[in-house]
């Protein structure tokens, strides 16, 4: 990928020649080399060209692109080198885009493309017949540019093109998981079982694990190793761990973060440093048996070491079997009109009231909008583009490894710095087989880290932090929480002098609270965390299973766990179902047609009441307004707090950093 590049991609003859095992060659549309050596040089010197690739080439066509009034003069000469030379003739279409309505949309994508104004005489443009014509329609097109040639001999290229689409046929292939470096005598699933093995040793030497809990622990760990081991998931774990292991090394600050941290073997790696048992934090919310990817583990990293790490796996894993990953955006309403004026040449102040009202869901436009339309008709045409694609750029976090060079599966274009990105995006990736992972910088860590080396200490003076520290808390509960992670300022802020941070579980709350879904509960939350008679009698008017869902949160479903614990505890859906109305709470329509079907007609086989049943729903609506689960609530909770901690011990540092 690295060769034959000069402004575009290109390839020689000799090359051609060489690597033309499975390949059809046509000699190339209007601008190709048969018909600018007609134009330019002669006949004589397409014939040499064409004969000479004839006899090196075993598929090789003569390609008519008929486009009246462009090549009238060409076309004739290159039926008749084709005769001359007895090469196939094949008849093709340049087709840009779909129907010949789509032109216009095509047009303005182009000039957005090319930062052009649609106006501008000697910008690049399409003609308007670029689509996917009929074959009727392009006999009669050649009809016109090649008037003396028998409609036969046309029918007959015509005929060639249905051949040549017969035998083209391309499957992407699906990669080979990644396996992970280690004596080939030595299985994965035996590496991961040492390596979680001496990590739990190495947790109870270090009194993270009371002895007394040991047992639970143990049974936590064999069910979701054997889970990950039946997925095949072994090789992915232990590359996250052999990733992590070295940012450690380093002496790099490092988080796990998400539904990650409800992993129990990623703590006991040391990928992790939230304990999720004692967080009581879901492995189910990690990962859904019903998947074929690997679930996600989210790794956040201080910037500069990120882009050590980057350099770390890509050495490690073989440059070739690594890249990033392709973000591949499209039109959304807003976008579309604000290019649609672009290339019109419509100032933003024109029209801004119809971008606001593009807002809503569906778009109600006002008086003004409707005016503006009406003066300005071109910008309706912002309908065209939305859902085309708009364009591609490098996925701020993702990482794509393969077992085998990335370009035998797909396509891999330059990046910026020459890094390799592969020309697919993340949910095609995990189709496709390839190890994705997430590998994120956060600001917020920098300030940690350079407060922690400002003060003469290491990421491990708050991985062993205790997060019950009364002073610590006080900060919290005072309100000082100016430049705190999550805390500081604005919702976050007005939800904990709202509940008070008693513990470090209101911090947790705090930070799930202050979301679209569950922010309407907090005076709920603060009611009953301050009056416990009251409490009590309103768990009280709950089912026992209801009753344990709430008790932890003061009666209020914060987090994505718990309408997961609802949908399968209350209405006893199975676990495909519950991860299935997950995923779909944010869709108003699919949620009421055939969600609430679902989850009313459980909880009535479960024997739960309906008024019940249907206080449960309202509360799990709520969430599709966008809620956290409560391993992501709980990993920026820790975050938070280490930042209170540094403020409250090492104020100069804190406030330097």
């Amino acid at each position: 990928w690295n060769t034959g590049f000069y402004y575009k991609p290109r390839i020689d003859w000799n090359t051609l020649v060489e690597q033309q095992d499975g390949l059809i060659v046509l000699s190339g549309c209007p601008g190709g080399y048969p018909t600018r050596l007609l134009e330019n040089i002669g006949y004589d010197a397409a014939r040499v060209h064409c004969s000479d690739l004839k006899n090196r080439i075993e598929r090789y066509y003569i390609e008519l692109v008929p486009e009246p009034g462009l090549n009238e003069t060409t076309a004739p000469q290159l039926v008749n080198l084709a005769g001359e030379l007895v090469i196939p003739l094949v008849i093709t279409a340049d087709a840009h885009f779909p129907r010949p309505g789509d032109h216009t949309a095509e047009d303005i994508i182009l000039a957005v493309g090319t930062h052009s104004k649609l106006s501008a005489p000697d910008r690049l443009r399409l003609p308007s017949y670029q689509y996917c014509c009929s074959e009727e329609e392009l006999l009669e097109r050649a009809k016109i540019v090649c008037p003396s040639t028998p409609t036969e001999y046309l029918q007959q290229g015509l005929d060639n093109t249905h051949a040549i689409a017969a035998h083209c046929y391309v499957e992407l292939p699906q990669v080979n998981r990644v396996i992970f470096t280690h004596h080939a005598s030595v299985s994965s699933q035996q590496v991961l079982l040492e390596k979680i093995t001496a990590g739990l040793k190495r947790r109870l030497k270090n009194g993270d694990i009371p002895a007394e809990d040991t047992a639970r622990y143990l049974t936590r760990l064999q069910q979701e190793y054997d889970l990950i081991c039946q997925k095949g998931f072994a090789d992915y774990m232990l590359i996250i761990d052999d990733v992590v292991r070295y940012a450690k090394s380093t002496g790099g600050l490092v988080i796990c973060r998400g539904s990650a941290t409800g992993c129990l073997m990623l703590w006991a790696l040391g990928v992790s440093e939230v304990d999720s048992l004692t967080h009581k934090l879901s492995f189910d919310r990690f990962y859904d048996p019903t998947r074929p990817d690997p679930p996600d583990v989210d790794v956040d990293f201080e910037s500069e070491l990120r882009e050590r790490v980057i350099d770390y796996t890509f050495t490690r894993y073989g440059k070739e079997c690594c890249a990033r990953i392709a973000n591949i955006s499209s039109y959304g309403a807003k976008s579309a009109l604000q290019d649609v004026a672009f290339v019109h040449g419509i100032p933003r102040h024109e029209f801004s009231c119809v971008s606001r009202d593009l807002e809503n869901d569906p778009p109600l436009f006002s008086p003004e909008s409707v005016a503006v339309l009406a003066r300005h008709p071109q910008l309706g045409d912002y309908r065209r583009l939305v859902g085309q694609y708009r364009q591609s750029s490098v996925n701020a976090a993702g990482i794509l490894i393969s077992s085998s060079p990335i370009m035998e599966a797909v396509g891999v274009v330059r990046g910026v710095g020459q890094t390799p990105v592969a020309a697919v995006n993340k949910d095609d990736a995990a189709y496709l087989g390839f190890l994705k992972m997430d590998f994120l910088s956060v600001k917020t860590l920098d300030v940690v880290a350079a407060a922690l080396k400002n003060a003469g200490l290491t990421p491990d003076a708050l991985y062993k932090l205790s997060l019950s520290d009364p002073a610590v808390l006080s900060l919290a509960q005072r309100g000082l929480l100016t430049g705190i992670f999550q805390l500081s300022g604005g919702a976050a802020s007005r939800v904990i002098k709202q509940i008070g941070a008693d513990s470090f579980e209101d911090l947790v709350a705090a930070s799930a609270l202050c979301r679209p879904g569950p922010t309407g509960w907090v005076d709920d939350y603060a009611t009953y965390k301050r009056d416990r008679a009251r409490f009590d009698r309103y768990l009280s008017t709950l089912s026992p299973i209801g009753q344990d869902i709430v008790k932890d949160t003061y009666g209020i479903v914060i987090y994505q766990e718990q309408v997961m614990s609802i949908a399968r505890d209350i209405a006893g859906l199975p676990s495909a179902d519950v991860h299935g109305l997950r995923r779909a709470i944010h869709d108003k329509d699919v949620l009421d047609h055939i969600w609430q079907g679902k989850f009313m007609g459980g909880c009535a086989a479960n024997g739960v009441r309906p008024q019940e049943a249907a206080y449960w729903w309202e509360q799990i609506k709520t969430h599709g307004s966008y809620s956290f689960n409560r391993s992501h609530s709980v990993s920026y909770a820790i975050v938070g707090y280490w930042m209170l901690w540094l403020k409250t011990y090492h104020p100069a540092h804190f406030y330097e950093a």
